[in-house]
């Protein structure tokens, strides 16, 4: 099984790989990254906690290519799917009637929340 950017499995296995390396959260090194790629602070500040949680010194990405295709690949990682408050009996009976089809389970139950909300 291939594992996934940005899961906590990968990150476990880099650190195996590279022991005793860690890559510090310092303006400084942030505001390198910035100028190096001529992108804002703030934005900087997300991509590098993103590449750092990853296990990827962001400092070693060369060029913009490489930066641009790395952050999309972690952008992809899954985000775990929340029942909206007090909806959960509903999507557990709509993962009963849709078993292959969670997003339409969880879009359901959000449109029936915020319909109910108002």
């Amino acid at each position: 099984k291939p594992l996934e950017w940005g899961t906590p499995e990968l990150t476990n296995k880099v650190k195996k790989l590279t022991p005793g390396e860690s890559v510090e959260e310092s303006p400084d090194k942030i505001k390198q990254f910035a100028s190096k790629f001529k992108i804002p602070f703030n934005v900087a500040t997300a991509i590098w906690k993103k590449l750092v949680h990853a296990g990827i010194n962001p400092l070693t990405i060369q060029n913009y290519s490489v930066l641009l295709t790395t952050y999309i690949n972690l952008m992809d990682e899954k985000l775990p799917e929340v029942a909206p408050p007090g909806k959960e009996k509903v999507v557990k009976a709509l993962k009963k009637k849709w078993p292959d089809n969670l997003k339409r389970v969880y879009a359901t139950a959000w449109w029936q929340h915020n319909k109910e909300k108002g």
